[in-house]
């Protein structure tokens, strides 16, 4: 029995629908049919003087139906960056309990069907594939409104024993779920491996909270019956990997315009919009990583500070031995997510030119934990444009005398880079 206690200043408001989840621990023992349930009872109660009192009972809500267990169920993803698509490699075997489950010598058409987490999706042939006309089933009774999966890929049993063919693989668009039209029987003994392309959701804080509620995968062996009804024959669910975050609206500029040469000193501002909330309190820190030909300045002299919506917060900065830049949270500092947040650090341009699209160009900006485990984590942004030397530079003035009006002097350099025709030379002379 499960009770959810409302507080003093909370009530039911007649006529409005609500919903809550909570976790439950399935029974040993499979439902004796498919497709029905056991029956759960729903009550209000109210707390009286005389004890509690039914105000409204609903002893016969429909529940759902238990089934028995596969052996084994795991997803293993070669990336956990969200924002971004990834290669899953799925393996699942049949307890000996079950037996064969029958393909061949069943008209009704069979499905292995997996049901990711929130908004997961597969990745899916473009517009030259199965055109997708709207969903209007779930699961495999959805199969004929889908597109082929792309990146499918049998991996065990080979190929001409798997239980699928090449293109058995289908997801309706925008769908967590992906079915397999199963064309052989499966057997009890062999793990039944395969792989295919997944998309890693956009994640903001709300969107996090949503996944961590319900956050695992399940695969169902399903035959469709007269109806077009789903029927489950047997089932299993596994926990889901953590998506390590991508920061949002990330950047990086100098503080001030102007020229950047190579070998120059400057302060930079890396703005950004985290996703989770870090504090001193949890020992978080923030992780600002220049391009490998720069190098970050701390010291007495060297500007880094860290803000939040413009509010300076206390951070101590340490220069690691990789390059980085570590800003850790200190006192009653906090990061709350979804907020604007700026470092401005010191940096030594370096002694390589640089593009803002170049590959070598790229910073990456991380929060990361007491154990220096990733929080939030985003590679590849754009750096800004750091101008060649000029070699061998030399001013040879004429006339060296105070006041002379008529001087004039030589200027002489080496470019280190082909110079395009309708370029300019500037030339700024003190003041």
């Amino acid at each position: 029995v499960a009770k959810l206690q409302l507080d003093g200043f909370s009530y039911l408001a007649a006529g409005v629908r609500f919903r809550f989840r909570l976790g439950v621990v399935n029974p040993t023992i499979p439902s004796v049919e498919r497709t029905v349930g056991e029956v759960w009872s729903i009550a209000s109660v109210e707390r009286t003087d005389a004890g509690e009192a039914y105000l409204e009972q609903n002893p016969a809500v429909e529940g759902y139906p238990v089934h028995s267990r596969l052996k084994s169920f795991s997803v293993i993803p070669e990336g956990r960056i969200s924002q971004s698509p990834t290669i899953a490699t799925i393996a699942l075997s049949i307890q000996s309990s079950l037996g064969v489950f029958e393909v061949v010598s069943t008209t009704q058409a069979s499905f292995l069907v997996i049901d990711m987490p929130l908004f997961f999706t597969v990745l899916q042939e473009g517009s030259e594939g199965t055109t997708a006309a709207p969903m209007s089933g779930t699961g495999a009774s959805a199969v004929m409104q889908s597109r082929t999966c792309l990146q499918f890929t049998s991996i065990y049993p080979e190929p001409k024993y798997f239980p699928a063919d090449a293109t058995g693989c289908v997801s309706a668009a925008g769908s967590n779920s992906f079915s397999l039209r199963l064309t052989r029987n499966l057997n009890v003994g062999p793990e039944y491996r395969f792989s295919l392309g997944i998309m890693h959701p956009v994640l903001t804080s709300v969107r996090m909270q949503q996944i961590n509620q319900a956050n695992y995968w399940q695969v169902r062996l399903v035959r469709i019956a007269s109806g077009n009804q789903e029927v489950t024959h047997t089932s299993r669910s596994e926990a889901g990997y953590r998506l390590l975050t991508l920061m949002q609206d990330c950047k990086v500029v100098p503080a001030r315009s102007g020229l950047l040469p190579v070998g120059l000193d400057i302060a930079v501002l890396a703005t950004f919009r985290p996703v989770t909330k870090i504090s001193a309190s949890a020992g978080d820190s923030l992780i600002i990583q220049p391009p490998t030909s720069m190098l970050p300045l701390v010291g007495e002299g060297r500007t880094c500070q860290l803000s939040v919506n413009a509010a300076i917060q206390p951070a101590v900065c340490e220069a690691l031995p990789d390059g980085g830049l570590q800003l850790k949270l200190v006192d009653d500092a906090e990061v709350p997510e979804e907020v604007a947040v700026t470092a401005e650090m010191m940096v030594n341009s370096g002694t390589d030119s640089l593009y803002p699209d170049q590959r070598e160009n790229r910073w990456t900006f991380s929060s990361v934990n007491a154990r220096g485990e990733f929080i939030d984590r985003t590679p590849g942004v754009p750096g800004f444009r750091v101008l060649p030397s000029l070699h061998n530079t030399a001013v040879l003035p004429k006339d060296i005398s105070a006041m002379s009006y008529t001087n004039h002097a030589e200027f002489r350099f080496e470019v280190t880079e082909a110079t395009p025709a309708g370029s300019l030379l500037v030339v700024v002379a003190p003041t």
